[in-house]
């Protein structure tokens, strides 16, 4: 009798909370995950990619070792909607203003294309000017078939260490020159031999392609900066390397701008002749060669 009379409250306990009337508790609601970062570099995708172009052309390289030509396609954008490429210079075959007196070698870009999103024969284009200082060099389709998808320069942001940073890049022919994106951060702002955004990681790959901060504004370009010809001799013990791919400030992009289409209109020539000067050392760039070692 004792242990029955024990269990009775049990089980009118249990009969309470099975009563059909009873309110159901309420259920948790589900996580709710948040990726600012993806969020913009999918939207940069979407938005840039039209923008990204492939330049394919033929760079004939004469001088001391006589003649040769090689099929090239380098990356680069759009900056105008009327036809206007920006490229890295050196990966144009162009000669770095500071090892230009020790060039024995003229490199000519011709039968030029602009491949745009998935086209596969391109479009024609001719090289209008170079910056071997800032190693730009920009590149004009002949016949434009409307207005193109641009990244207008001119409507920058600034950055500082720790920003993060994006770009937009084009794979090689294998890959469909599928369109990717990627994301790092800003290491540090030089200020020699100008104002320049240090990025996390090596971005010689990146050489002609624009970055933009968190917000898909652009910042800036990616290029290979060197010292002056005498810099480079004094530091040649310095343990540092002095080269440095790095990203160059819109605004600077923007000026030299301006200068090349005024030279384009002047009728000035692209490519000079090289001094007949001695070979450059062996740790020196190439003309139009590999990155320099790092």
């Amino acid at each position: 009798m004792r242990r029955s009379a024990l269990l009775i409250p049990c089980l009118a306990v249990s009969a309470l909370t099975v009563a059909p009337d009873a309110p159901a508790a309420p259920a948790s609601p589900a996580p709710v995950w948040s990726d600012p970062e993806g969020d913009a570099a999918r939207t940069l995708l979407e938005n840039v990619s039209g923008a990204i172009v492939t330049v394919k052309f033929v760079l004939r390289s004469s001088g001391g070792g006589g003649e040769n030509e090689q099929q090239r396609e380098v990356s680069g954008v759009m900056i105008e909607d009327s036809g206007l490429v920006l490229t890295s210079n050196l990966l144009m075959g162009g000669v770095p203003e500071a090892v230009k007196r020790r060039a024995r070698v003229r490199n000519t870009a011709k039968d030029i294309k602009v491949l745009i999103d998935d086209d596969t024969e391109g479009v024609d284009a001719k090289l209008v000017a170079r910056d071997s200082e800032l190693d730009l060099a920009w590149v004009r389709i002949v016949k434009p078939e409307g207005k193109y998808k641009a990244v207008d320069f001119t409507k920058s942001a600034s950055a500082q260490a720790g920003d993060r940073v994006m770009v937009v890049e084009r794979l090689g022919r294998y890959h469909d020159r599928q369109a990717t994106v990627d994301t790092a951060r800003v290491r540090a702002v030089l200020s020699r031999p100008r104002r320049l955004f240090l990025v996390q990681g090596d971005i010689s790959e990146n050489w002609g392609l624009p970055f933009f901060n968190i917000k898909g504004e652009v910042i800036g370009l990616a290029s290979l900066q060197l010292p002056s010809q005498e810099e480079l001799d004094a530091d040649r013990d310095d343990p540092k390397p002095v080269w440095q791919s790095v990203v160059l400030p819109a605004s600077v992009v923007v000026r030299a701008t301006e200068q090349a289409k005024e030279s384009e209109r002047a009728g000035k020539p692209v490519d000079e002749e090289p001094p007949a000067e001695d070979p450059a050392p062996a740790d020196e760039p190439a003309a139009g060669g590999d990155a320099p070692p790092r």
